[in-house]
């Protein structure tokens, strides 16, 4: 079978939707599902949690008592080491019934925290949690975040201009303590004023659980001063056998690479062409020296390695990291890694905003998984972190220009900048449907042999984008026999340039890739390049170099990942940095260098700035200066963005170190004291009729002299409509001082769109934009967000009865000037509020259930719509799912489920909610062919599914299960319910649309009293759903039969 291809995101929502310029009433009866991928069964490693309830599970138990950073900041004077340590250990003491309750259960405790959060983590399987947080000691437990390590200088830092800071004022983060939580650091590369030889690194792996050369590693060494390996080599948190082995060492695996690429963008001190150390000098020359490795942003900077992750795999000992981070007094934090759908309240990001409070600049990547709504991952999302977004700083990259046979030109990245040849014979890949692999996608070397790549033949091997590492491809080519090789992108953009090829990121393998690599523009099927180039297919063409210009110079790369934050919808990410492309170390070469993509690659800009802000600032404290990161960033250095994307712009560091102006809006207090962010989150708000509302921005002038600002504000591009003003307009602020202004936003409910108003599943709103603060040449930005929804308020009318053969149901709505849709489904079962749901953990308690009907052609398309008492942000997060008796007999035969599709299909999240049919026999999982109905910030996740797929031809059974994605053991069920699509109680699946204007409408629902006679389980009522109004009122229930207490859970 094929391996599944990237969604179809086309045509039109679900049901008919209504336009805003509408003022007309409309029942129709249609049903339109949004179409995703169809194919047989996903090769996958996702379980849904219908088929894996009772697993073991990774946990972090949160106790009462404070940890050594809160305890000290309460106590207002500074600890010394010895006074820490003792803490640290009383602390831990106090975790022993804890320690033993799990012990008892069968579980085991993975490691202690008491530094940044006191906590233990351990692996406990999910029925025995309920005994664990009984203990009164205990405060919460919260799922372990995992992460994986997912990256997809001698440019990008002469971008930032940081050799204008090392040349004007000569700050190039001396002493300053920067710790690079990741895979470790290998610190006998010469970046790093190591051996530099590919030798000395093999000699060093051989005793990597020891403890390593001091003239290397240590306070004696030239860079990497200090850390801890807190995994050992094997730690992968996704085998359950697998248990973290410490150790005093953390060098960088040969396999991973990972951080040694990070630390080195951070203060990497250079390598020369010769692949010797560049000692400097670090000034305005530096840029026009040629290099192998170009120096890190920081290049004097002392660097920590925290190393937590094994050689593969995953990790979730990032908490303990953060933890270490804060124990040993850090500066700086840098964190490549994240997880999705990032809250404010996981225990890294409660950690995270721990170490803010306690002095340490926490930078942490956004993440890479795209432009969809409420992806930034955390530890980034904690209150007072400064979350990095990629950036794509190239202005042109190495290219080539094909002609074909007949004349047409098309322009390619030479991705690998390799040697071209004057002609190749074009071999495009072509699926064999008879195996279970897609060829087409090049992704193993039998795709290619199987296509009639051969050694000799002058090749050019054309593949397309999907299902495997986009250098993957090279690698397999070559070994093929390939001349050349060429990848379609899946969009119209020309893809990564990619540097030099040494190894397959897919299988660990290193292998030097020699043949050119091209990256064609596509998507096929659009009249693109990749057509163009498929025309061609069995012809000879010609190739010319020349340089491609970057139509995405200075956007934010396709990758980075989206904010606003989970549950509170707050301003994440920060700040923007080259992210694209970027060169550093390549791990265990001596003295080379790789060229990788992702927020991984642009935190350690932004760690490298701050290094040189700790130094430039030494009065100020270190939240001023973080502050200062954000707000001091170049508001016009990305096109085409906004604020919930990129933050306030593209990091500075001229700028930051020259400033003497702080910032910052929002204030969370803590027991460790203030966190104060530099943005302004209103939040998630559901507007009725107008609405203001007002948050207050706060300036300290550091300057020795009086200064003037005026106070401006700037929306976004893609802002909803709103005024927001700033008062007073003028603040004069003495030396030292701090003053405050008042930020007013105003906007009203016809302004903001519709829940199905957007051409895509989403219909994300926003209302975002900067507040400026200029005196003289100084500029000052502090991003505001505001995420709102309109609220139609619609209602039913009394108390209808559902008995005649045509029953009208009065409706009104209560905010006539915006449109509303009430959609219509038979009910199935009505569920008690009896969960425990947080600000960042919702979407999941669920109120009620139904099920629609209609003919699609040959076949039947069931809608199965879920109604919780609280709205999600993005429902991919959770697992919506519809367990299925198809034969009545009593068990369950299969499942349909919602939830991320690139979480199922590749592994890694893309924030579109497509619903999956699982067979609980097989455990085979297979797609549906369609994406559930699940805009933004919503109470109701609607999965369409055709009969034909799940055997249901006639009366079935089923009942809802939902699954917190923010901690899986929350989760919920309904009773059961029964439905027969051919012999429908009432006419289910219709849409009435009230238009802007109107304010009263009647549906009319046709009831059919033998169907209900027959099975009157099958007819309780009618669950409408109304999407347009608040989150706690979308549906509407209209009931048949009382709801007695056996058609409700308790």
């Amino acid at each position: 079978m094929k391996r599944l291809t990237a969604l179809v995101l086309t045509e039109v929502l679900l049901l008919s939707t209504p336009q805003m310029a509408s003022a007309a009433t409309t029942q129709t009866d249609s049903i339109t599902p949004r179409p995703a991928s169809k194919g047989g069964v996903i090769g996958t490693d996702f379980t849904p949690h219908v088929m894996n309830s009772e697993a073991e599970t990774n946990v972090i138990v949160e106790l009462r008592k404070d940890p050594v950073a809160v305890v000290e900041a309460r106590s207002g004077a500074t600890m010394s080491s010895k006074q820490r340590s003792q803490l640290r250990e009383r602390i831990k003491g106090s975790q022993k019934s804890v320690i033993s309750q799990i012990n008892s259960s069968g579980g085991h405790v993975v490691s202690q925290m008491a530094s940044a959060y006191n906590g233990v983590h351990a692996r406990v399987r999910g029925n025995e949690l309920k005994k664990i947080e009984a203990l009164p000691e205990v405060v919460a437990i919260h799922g372990a975040p995992r992460y994986k390590v997912r990256p997809t200088n001698d440019t990008s830092v002469p971008f930032l201009e940081a050799d204008k800071v090392w040349q004007d004022v000569g700050y190039t983060g001396k002493n300053v303590k920067v710790a690079v939580l990741d895979t470790g650091i290998d610190y006998t590369h010469a970046d790093f004023g190591g051996p530099g030889t590919p030798d000395a690194f093999t000699a060093a792996s051989k005793k990597s659980d020891r403890i390593a050369d001091p003239t290397l590693f240590g306070t004696k060494a030239a860079k990497v001063k200090g850390g801890v390996d807190l995994v050992g080599d094997k730690y992968d948190v996704s085998d359950p056998k697998s248990k973290p082995h410490p150790d005093p060492n953390p060098l960088d695996c040969a396999a991973a690479g990972h951080g040694s690429h990070v630390a080195g963008t951070i203060a990497g001190l250079g390598v020369t062409t010769s692949g010797d150390t560049y000692h400097g000098p670090y000034d305005g020359t530096t840029a026009d020296k040629k290099f192998k490795v170009g120096p890190g942003v920081a290049p004097h900077a002392d660097l920590y390695a925290v190393r937590v992750f094994g050689c593969a795999g995953t990790t979730d000992v990032t908490t303990e990291a953060i933890d270490w981070a804060v124990a040993n007094q850090m500066d700086v934090a840098n964190l490549s890694l994240g997880g999705t759908y990032g809250t404010a309240d996981t225990p890294d990001a409660v950690a995270a905003r721990n170490a803010v409070a306690s002095g340490v600049i926490m930078v942490v990547a956004a993440g890479n998984e795209g432009h969809n709504p409420y992806l930034v991952g955390s530890p980034s999302t904690g209150h007072g972190v400064i979350s990095v977004a990629a950036v794509d700083h190239a202005e042109n990259f190495p290219g080539a220009v094909l002609t074909t046979a007949d004349g047409h030109r098309i322009q390619a990245i030479n991705a690998n900048d390799a040697k071209l040849a004057s002609t190749y014979n074009v071999v495009i890949l072509k699926d064999d449907p008879a195996t279970e692999e897609d060829e087409s996608l090049g992704c193993s070397e039998q795709a290619y042999r199987s296509n009639g790549i051969t050694s000799g033949a002058n090749q050019l091997a054309v593949s397309t984008r999907g299902g495997c590492a986009r250098i993957a491809r090279a690698v397999h080519a070559q070994k093929a026999g390939a001349a050349a090789a060429a990848m379609i992108n899946t969009d119209d953009t020309l893809p990564s340039f990619e540097g030099p090829i040494t190894g397959n990121p897919d299988t660990g393998e290193e292998y030097e890739v020699t043949i050119p690599f091209l990256g064609i523009r596509g998507p096929l099927g659009a009249k693109s390049d990749g057509d163009t180039l498929h025309g061609a297919d069995g012809t000879t063409i010609t190739l010319q170099g020349n340089s491609a210009a970057n139509s995405e110079y200075r956007h934010p790369a396709d990758f980075t990942s989206s904010g606003p934050v989970t549950g509170t919808s707050a301003a994440h990410p920060s700040v923007g940095a080259p992210g694209v492309s970027i060169t550093s170390v390549a791990v265990g070469s001596g003295s080379d260098g790789i060229t990788m993509s992702g927020t991984s690659m642009a935190t350690p800009h932004v760690a490298g700035v701050a290094a040189l802000g700790v130094q430039a600032h030494p009065d100020w404290t270190h939240q001023q200066i973080g502050q200062a990161i954000v707000t001091t960033a170049d508001h016009d250095g990305i096109k085409g963005t906004d604020t919930h994307l990129t933050g306030t712009g593209l990091v500075d560091p001229v700028a930051l170190v020259k400033a003497t102006t702080s910032a910052h809006g929002d204030v969370t207090t803590t027991k460790l004291g203030s966190v104060a962010d530099p943005s302004l989150s209103y939040g998630f708000v559901e507007i009725k009729d107008a609405y203001s509302t007002a948050r207050t921005v706060k300036l300290t002038n550091h300057s020795t002299t009086t200064k003037t600002y005026r106070l401006t504000t700037q929306a976004s591009a893609n802002s909803d409509a709103a005024e927001v003003t700033v008062s007073p307009s003028t603040l004069t602020i003495g030396p030292g001082a701090s003053k405050s202004a008042q930020v007013y936003l105003s906007t009203s409910v016809d302004k903001i769109g519709t829940s199905s108003d957007k051409d895509d599943q989403f219909s994300f709103h926003a209302i975002e934009g900067v507040v400026t603060a200029t005196s003289g040449s100084e500029r000052t930005h502090v991003p505001y967000l505001l995420v709102p929804r309109a609220d139609a308020r619609a209602t039913v009318v009394g108390k209808p009865v559902l008995s005649k053969a045509s029953n009208t149901i009065k409706l009104t709505k209560q905010a006539p000037a915006v449109p509303a849709t009430v959609q219509t489904f038979t009910l199935g079962a009505v569920d008690a509020k009896g969960h425990k749901e947080t600000a960042s953990d919702r979407g999941w308690d669920v109120r009620a259930i139904g099920v629609a009907s209609a003919q699609n052609g040959s076949d039947t398309t069931l809608q199965f719509a879920i109604n919780t008492y609280s709205n999600h942000s993005n429902a991919a997060l959770n697992e919506y799912a519809v367990i299925l008796d198809t034969d009545n007999n009593g068990k369950p035969d299969k499942a349909v489920f919602a939830t991320d599709s690139g979480l199922v299909n590749e592994g890694y999240a893309n924030g579109v909610t497509e619903v999956f049919i699982a067979d609980l026999a097989t455990e085979e999982i297979t797609p549906a062919g369609h994406l559930a109905i699940a805009p933004t910030d919503s109470s109701t996740v609607v999965l369409p599914v055709d009969a034909s797929t799940i055997g249901i031809n006639g009366r079935f059974t089923y009942q809802v299960e939902t699954t917190s994605g923010v901690d899986d053991e929350h989760h919920d069920r309904t009773l059961k319910a029964t439905y027969d699509p051919n012999h429908k109680v009432f006419a289910d699946g219709q849409t009435l649309t009230i238009g802007a204007g109107q304010q009263d409408a009647e549906l009319t629902v046709p009831f059919v009293p033998a169907a209900f006679k027959a099975a009157p389980r099958n007819g309780l009522g009618l669950l409408l759903i109304a999407p347009d109004n608040a989150a706690a009122s979308e549906a509407l229930i209209v009931p048949k039969l009382p709801l007695r207490a056996d058609l409700r859970n308790p």
